[in-house]
């Protein structure tokens, strides 16, 4: 069971907070992590992340904040030693707050020159969704045994690109985050990166959805159509109704492809999520323009940055991309929050979707020869 100190840094390892410990082993990377997403609505053109995260067996605090909005992506990445505040949930510019578990966060970025900054509020408004432990083995060797649960709920602050300020209301900025910890796969997709992630025949989605009254979230991973490599995640509800989350059990996906793209984006579809109590939803879903491409905030590494790495005492960077310029696309790769509007009949919502196939998997051949992630 989780409880609200799981929002606090400090799932421990066998060492000394301050001091590094030997829970790395081949590509596999003990991480703690912070990651948030928001999206204004319902027009859903405006999107960004967050993430910091804490890496105990190489003493090192790491994080990013991108935007995305008009066809362009801004970014800052930040790294530090961890040094003897292990826990600071700060780097550089970049801080969160837990103001209250499972209640409010605070995202501050003072200015830097990157020419991002802002000052959040998230306002977790759904119960958090459990979901569970993924664990990979491989005969003997553990190459990932994570932790993580998700909860959805609203934005109110500020962002500012360049001085262009855009305020932020929680009646239209939605959204979600997550936290996880444990031992992970690196992944790395940088083209020439010697020890460059490879993807066996797969099909994944990560999805962060809601409606007024209900959130669902969910991870999928299947190694053929139908065939579950892995599957978490819940349904819940407004925080205080005492109605506990439900756990999902299938998710059957129909998904139509942007084949004009230069990688992977979904346009729309359908899903039909099944749940332990019997229920069941069946969503339309349909894509608006809002794409955040985590890349920039460092997933599968950037110009030789990757997560965890030791880049000093202190190191800031930052990132530009135009989305409308291919090669600016084919670097950013696939792995993106696709903003959504979805729709059960009766009605409206709005969420994120991560996803992507590989070649193998046998569907959604149209797009399998796209980067994966």
């Amino acid at each position: 069971m989780i409880t609200p100190q799981d929002d606090l840094f400090g799932h421990q390892t066998p060492a000394p907070l301050h001091e590094p410990a030997s829970d790395d082993a081949g590509v596999t990377l003990f991480t703690e992590r912070f990651w948030y997403t928001g999206h204004v609505v319902p027009a859903g053109d405006f999107v960004f992340n967050v993430g910091m995260g804490r890496y105990p067996g190489r003493g090192v605090t790491d994080g990013y904040v991108g935007v995305s909005f008009e066809g362009r992506q801004f970014d800052f990445q930040v790294s530090r030693h961890a040094g003897e505040r292990p826990l600071d949930t700060e780097a550089g510019a970049l801080r969160i707050e837990v103001l209250e578990g499972f209640g409010r966060h605070r995202i501050t970025l003072w200015p830097n020159a990157s020419g991002l900054s802002m000052d959040l509020i998230f306002h977790g408004r759904t119960d958090p969704n459990d979901e569970g432990r993924e664990i990979i083995r491989k005969g003997d060797t553990l190459y990932s045994d994570v932790s993580r649960f998700v909860q959805m709920g609203r934005y109110d602050g500020w962002i500012s690109v360049d001085g262009r300020r855009f305020e932020l209301y929680a009646s239209t900025c939605w959204g979600g985050r997550d936290r996880s910890w444990g031992r992970r796969l690196e992944l790395r997709t940088t083209d020439g990166d010697a020890h460059a992630s490879r993807f066996p025949p797969m099909f994944y989605a990560f999805a962060c959805l809601q409606f007024e009254d209900e959130a669902v979230h969910f991870f999928l991973k299947e190694k053929a159509p139908g065939q579950l490599r892995f599957l978490g995640g819940s349904r819940s509800w407004l925080r205080g109704q005492g109605r506990a989350p439900v756990a999902i059990t299938e998710v059957a996906h129909d998904l139509q492809w942007d084949l004009q793209a230069p990688s992977q984006s979904v346009t729309g579809g359908r899903m039909l999520l099944r749940f332990a109590d019997g229920s069941h939803l069946s969503l339309r879903l349909r894509s608006l323009s809002g794409r955040y491409f985590l890349k920039g905030g460092l997933y599968g590494g950037l110009n030789g940055w990757n997560h965890g790495d030791d880049r000093g005492a202190l190191h800031e960077g930052s990132s530009r991309w135009n989305l409308g310029d291919t090669q600016d696309r084919a670097q950013l790769r696939s792995l993106a929050d696709q903003v959504l509007e979805i729709g059960d009949g009766q009605r409206t919502g709005h969420g994120a979707l991560q996803c992507g196939v590989s070649a193998g998997y046998g569907r959604y051949g149209e797009v399998a020869h796209l980067p994966t992630m």
